[in-house]
């Protein structure tokens, strides 16, 4: 199978494998704090996150933060620059 997310022959690197790890180990209310970061913020860092009020004040981690953010970051752009479909996404991350 061809990675189509991590662009044209690509593999997950052990850096993504680790962050995507960290991602999907967050609980609920953890992935509401991020995704609600995600839909209010014009700034899209993990530097911007860690200092955002409403992360300051969960459960979440600086570290947490940093890797969530920039792995969805990182699909969201290779969504937008290799023209994936959503089954392409979900193929490559299962």
């Amino acid at each position: 199978m061809e990675f189509r997310l991590f662009g044209p022959g690509g593999v997950p690197g052990d850096d993504f494998r680790r962050d995507i790890e960290v991602l999907v180990s967050l609980d609920d209310r953890q992935l509401e704090v991020i995704a609600n970061w995600f839909l209010t913020t014009r700034e899209f860092n993990s530097d911007a996150a860690i200092s955002s009020p409403a992360i300051v004040t969960s459960s979440l981690t600086p570290d947490q933060v940093i890797r969530s953010v920039d792995t969805l970051q990182f699909i969201l752009e290779a969504w937008r620059l290799y023209g994936l479909s959503l089954e392409e996404i979900q193929a490559d991350l299962m």
